[in-house]
């Protein structure tokens, strides 16, 4: 991505982890309501996807190095 892109797509991590920090903040207190669970179980399904993207993206490379091109 342009500079421009990467420094928004940065911003806005950080701003999902803060909620995410405050949610898990509830959570902990016992505040949390039925949308901080339901919010929560979404990112970290979201966060197991990429992880799974990423390590297929990695194993691919991986079996492909050493192979004819």
């Amino acid at each position: 991505p342009m500079a421009m892109d990467r420094r928004k797509i940065l911003e806005e991590a950080a701003e999902n982890q803060r909620g995410r920090e405050l949610m898990l903040g509830r959570v902990e207190r016992g505040t949390a309501t039925a949308d901080d669970r339901a919010a929560l179980a979404a990112y970290e399904e979201d966060l197991r996807q990429a992880r799974d993207i990423v390590a297929a993206g990695r194993a691919k490379r991986e079996a492909g190095k050493g192979q004819a091109a």
